[in-house]
């Protein structure tokens, strides 16, 4: 038998559980997506622990287990949600297109070219 104390809990809990989602989905919807950010789900989950630490809850396993579908079912095609190379989990909004990450690539390609020449150019003179 239940009794009110473990009610108000079980409430306490859900209620804090529902705001930490609603603040998760505003950030995506709001940075996330529109700025075409790509996120560790892992992130998110250390985000959502922390709002229910601060409610003075502990996020239960169960619900770390089920971020990804719970992500998934609130924000539909809006999101895509698979691993990298070491496994870890990535949200990737549907706004980032192609031409975005070819395009940041490449950049990224020329910034490390700049660094590998600095690099090359400090060993030569320390030597």
């Amino acid at each position: 038998m239940v009794n009110s104390s473990q009610v108000t809990d079980m409430l306490s809990y859900e209620v804090a559980e529902v705001e930490a989602y609603v603040q998760r989905f505003h950030y995506i919807r709001n940075e996330v997506i529109p700025h075409k950010k790509v996120r560790p789900v892992a992130q998110l989950t250390e985000k959502l622990e922390a709002f229910m630490s601060s409610k003075g809850e502990a996020l239960k396993t169960a619900s770390k287990k089920n971020i990804r579908r719970r992500l998934e079912s609130e924000l539909g095609s809006s999101i895509h949600i698979f691993s990298n190379d070491s496994g870890k989990l990535l949200l990737v909004p549907d706004s980032l297109s192609f031409k975005d990450v070819v395009l940041d690539n490449d950049n990224l390609r020329k910034e490390l070219a700049i660094w590998k020449g600095k690099l090359t150019d400090a060993n030569r003179i320390s030597d």
